[in-house]
């Protein structure tokens, strides 16, 4: 199975971009699979302090790219705890 090129990158790198990494409070980022074929990358959320609005260029970058492919879209869920995106698996 696979998903389109950098979108573990951009799930990771959107993860530690967008939240504070502390001794106290760690950042925790979970890589898993489901039996559904999807990838799901799950973060907690402990927003930056000053943080500057985001563009959201990123999962917008993922969003065109499964459109390009086909019928099949990520799932992009945040609670207050949490971010969570739920890729298919091609």
């Amino acid at each position: 199975m696979m998903i389109p090129p950098l979108t573990l990158q951009f799930l990771v790198e959107n993860a530690i971009k967008h939240n504070q990494t502390l001794r106290s409070n760690p950042l925790q980022i979970k890589i898993y699979t489901l039996t559904s074929k999807n990838l799901v990358v799950c973060n907690t959320l402990i927003p930056l302090i000053n943080k500057a609005e985001s563009s959201k260029v990123g999962i917008k970058n993922i969003m065109n790219r499964f459109e390009l492919l086909g019928d099949k879209k990520p799932l992009i869920l945040q609670t207050e705890k949490d971010f969570l995106a739920k890729i298919p698996l091609l």
